[in-house]
């Protein structure tokens, strides 16, 4: 019996063209395929295309460093954060049997858990382990006690506040075995 499947990824070709052939594969399967505007077309495929809201550009400081990458940290989670309630709306109204998402889509990773869908996390591009982390190399020099990062766990504090989740910056990073990090 197939599945209903939805995979979602993100905005960039790092994230998307890897992607590709699973999706591909997977629609021929009776997947259902999420992403941004102006990315990849899902439908060449056959796909149902769930539009989400746009990652707004973003321009770094000349200087990059420890401030950009938080910066950056705070322009990304807002961007994931408006596709929450989207998310959450199609899943709670369209019953998939399992999620499939980008390890970056940290909003379809707690509405799987929320909703008690499973989920399978995928790794598109960079991925962790013991001796290496994406999430360890882009935020070296940031501490919590780092006011942009103050202000990105007061981001979640207020997203926890509005939709009812434990959220802290943590659960926002890589999470390698498909649970949430301790907030």
């Amino acid at each position: 019996m197939l599945k209903k499947l939805l995979l979602t990824t993100l905005a960039g070709h790092g994230h998307i063209n890897p992607m590709l052939p699973l999706v591909e594969e997977l629609v021929r399967r009776g997947t259902r395929w999420t992403t941004p505007p102006g990315q990849a077309t899902p439908p060449r495929f056959g796909a149902r295309w769930l539009e989400l809201p746009p990652l707004e550009p973003f321009t770094p400081p000349s200087k990059i460093g420890p401030e950009a990458v938080a910066g950056w940290l705070r322009h990304y989670f807002a961007a994931m954060s408006a596709t929450y309630p989207v998310l959450q709306k199609y899943c709670a109204s369209e019953p998939v049997d399992t999620i499939c998402y980008d390890t970056t889509n940290w909003p379809a990773r707690i509405i799987a858990r929320r909703l008690g869908i499973p989920a399978v996390q995928c790794f598109p591009h960079l991925a962790s382990n013991e001796a290496y982390s994406v999430d360890r190399q882009l935020t070296a020099g940031l501490d919590a006690d780092d006011p942009a990062m103050a202000l990105l766990a007061a981001d979640c504090a207020a997203f926890s506040t509005e939709y009812g989740v434990p959220l802290g910056v943590a659960d926002t990073m890589t999470v390698a075995d498909g649970t949430l990090c301790p907030g």
